[in-house]
């Protein structure tokens, strides 16, 4: 189901669980088209929700993934995919989207 999204509103994630690997960062990887590919790649540190404005991404239709990176440079499986149209304008209060690892 597509979103609709203003610039307040934040993308939430759960912690990595992978008992193999200590994460040191995550990435959100943004594309235009469902199923990628996703050539925007915002790394955004050990944080686990991220406001859209932060990402500095054009008003318009994004699908988008998260993964999980360890000091290695080792990169987890993509999240599950999340679609959203960026508003041009604040129509309505800030949302937290939640975003399954």
């Amino acid at each position: 189901m597509m979103q609709k999204v203003t610039l307040n509103d934040k993308l939430i994630w759960d912690e990595s669980v992978d008992p193999t690997r200590v994460v040191a960062s995550y990435e959100i990887l943004l594309g235009k088209k469902e199923g990628g590919p996703y050539p925007t790649v915002r790394e955004v540190g050990l944080v686990h929700k991220k406001t859209i404005k932060d990402l500095q991404i054009e008003p318009g239709i994004y699908f988008a993934v998260i993964r999980a990176c360890d000091n290695r440079g080792s990169k987890s499986e993509f999240s599950k995919e999340l679609s959203f149209e960026l508003l041009y304008q604040l129509i309505s209060s800030p949302k937290n989207f939640k975003v399954a690892l």
